[in-house]
């Protein structure tokens, strides 16, 4: 099968202008996309997870986590925890304060979605999504 179109370069554009909007509307929580991004996942997925595995599960490299988990830190939107399971483990924890602006979060990526998804319909939607997410399971085992 042949592809020409830039596929590339919509991905791209997609990738530099969600960071930018999220950037923008989380700036006064002094959050990136980046950081924002692992707290949206402790939202939906839960934490007590562990660095390692957030970077699989996220599908980032574990120099990115870890440079978002310090910021998280260090602004009070995360905390690290021995396991009681095994004391060499650190797990990420949420607190308080991410937990205060866990909708206002969870409201910029809906806001985001709901701009570039306007005048697509339900089903194309769903239809994207699932093929998105297909592709993301795909390349995420390549590494």
């Amino acid at each position: 099968m042949e592809i020409n179109k830039p596929i590339g370069k919509w991905i791209l554009s997609l990738h530099k202008h969600n960071k930018k909007y999220i950037s923008q509307k989380l700036k006064k929580y002094n959050l990136n996309r980046n950081e924002s991004s692992i707290l949206i996942y402790l939202y939906n997925n839960g934490d007590g997870i562990n660095q390692e595995e957030l970077a699989w599960e996220m599908g980032v490299d574990k120099s990115t986590i870890s440079r978002a988990i310090k910021e998280l830190i260090k602004n009070n939107f995360i905390s690290k925890r021995r396991s009681l399971d095994d004391g060499r483990v650190f797990l990420i924890y949420l607190t308080e304060r991410s937990m205060s602006v866990k909708q206002e979060i969870k409201d910029a990526y809906y806001n985001w979605f709901s701009l570039i998804m306007e005048g697509i319909s339900k089903e194309e939607i769903n239809i994207i999504l699932k093929n998105l997410e297909m592709i993301f399971n795909k390349i995420k085992y390549l590494e």
